[in-house]
């Protein structure tokens, strides 16, 4: 079988060199063009020595962004472009029975009105933008999937607080315990995530030993796009409350989700044994009772993700025991008692996602971690052709992280 020919559209960002990095170990895939309209010219070992090692897999020269090799002899493009520019190339790659798998913003919202709205441009194309395909595979596979049996089309690749976010929610979502309302959010992103280009906020005297809020108050431009996902698994409009820090760190976020649950709450189902048990009976009981109810949310996860191969659902502290539960199927459940963190994803297409029960305040505590610029951007996009073509879903992604 042939390899598939793939070029990249802006290469010189931290999402975009990323992706040279994984696309160049992937053995299904060529890479025939790359482009960088500020190195134009230049090989990329050059303005990145860590490439160098994989020369003799990567074109010889970085094109413009505006170079028709780089699409003419692609069987994908991926594009990791600031917002507005994508959907400048989007048409003439669908057109020419091509895929785009966008890394940008430009295909992630379904209607020109919100893009409008959220990043201030009118769309060039909404006709294409309502065609795209939300690239979450964990949530939307079967639609990236077939897509790839169209000729052409566009893949939206999520934002990298979004992926944190719904992959920590998306299963009390789908099963309706995801409230309307009420779900704090509390995102916390490494510098990288602002991107390469030189500003004050990202600068080191700024960021070094600092940790900011940002975007207070619901203005992040992410929030429609996790709204929309959230909703459109639960039927109905779910809203968050969202705000994102920048750490002192390189890679990594770490989004920890307060859910709100109490005796109004729809039944929790027992994905072992089909019965379903009220929340509010657990709610008003003992300490046993909250463990149980931790146990059967932490099982609905296992359940969701159970054909996700870059999901860690971690064993809780709390969980009920074989001993508690009355049966020593649950024994198996236990597992770190700890929080996940940023450290543990690192360089991996992980997502690694822990769950605690506050009986206190009749609260679940979700804590999602990735690595922003890979399960959060570059390895996201490779997984999306991965299904997109046919291949293993995790051919050419590491599922390990770096230690320490």
């Amino acid at each position: 079988m042939d390899k598939v020919r793939v070029s990249i559209i802006g290469a010189t960002g931290y999402a975009g060199v990323e992706l040279v990095r994984i696309l160049a170990l992937h053995p299904e895939v060529e890479i025939v063009g790359i482009t960088s309209d500020s190195y134009e010219g230049k090989s990329i070992q050059e303005v990145f020595p860590h490439l160098r090692p994989l020369g003799h897999r990567l074109p010889p020269k970085l094109l413009g962004h505006q170079a028709d090799e780089a699409l003419k002899e692609a069987d994908v493009i991926f594009t990791s472009l600031p917002h507005g520019h994508a959907m400048g190339i989007a048409r003439k790659v669908v057109e020419a029975g091509k895929y785009m798998i966008d890394l940008g913003a430009d295909f992630r919202l379904k209607d020109a009105g919100s893009y409008r709205a959220w990043y201030g441009l009118e769309h060039a194309c909404p006709d294409l933008l309502e065609r795209a395909v939300y690239g979450l595979p964990e949530v939307r596979r079967d639609e990236i999937r077939r897509l790839g049996e169209k000729a052409g089309g566009i893949v939206a690749n999520p934002g990298c607080y979004p992926t944190s976010v719904i992959l920590g929610l998306a299963p009390l979502a789908r099963s309706g315990l995801a409230p309307k309302r009420g779900i704090i959010v509390d995102s916390k992103s490494g510098v990288s995530g602002a991107g390469r280009g030189v500003s004050l906020k990202t600068h080191f005297c700024e960021v070094n030993e600092n940790i900011s809020a940002y975007s207070v108050g619901g203005t992040h431009r992410h929030v429609p796009e996790i709204e929309r996902e959230l909703s459109s698994l639960a039927g109905e409009n779910v809203t968050i409350s969202f705000t994102p820090h920048l750490c002192s760190m390189i890679r990594g976020i770490l989004s920890t989700i307060y859910v709100p649950m109490d005796s109004t709450s729809p039944p929790v189902p027992e994905p072992r044994h089909g019965d379903r048990h009220q929340l509010g009976e657990y709610l008003r009981d003992s300490t046993v009772a909250a463990s149980e109810l931790e146990y059967r949310i932490l099982e609905l996860y296992r359940d969701f993700y159970k054909d996700a191969p870059f999901i860690d659902v971690l064993g809780t502290g709390n969980a009920a025991s074989g001993a508690e539960a009355g049966t020593s199927q649950r024994a198996d459940i236990q597992g770190p008692p700890e929080a996940p963190e940023t450290k543990d994803v690192l360089g991996s297409n992980l997502c690694r996602i822990g769950l605690k029960f506050d009986s206190r305040t009749s609260t679940l505590v979700v804590v999602s971690v990735i690595d922003n610029l890979v399960k959060g951007a570059a390895g996201q996009a490779v997984q999306n052709m991965n299904v997109l073509m046919g291949f293993p879903e995790t051919e050419g992604l590491s599922p390990v992280p770096i230690y320490p």
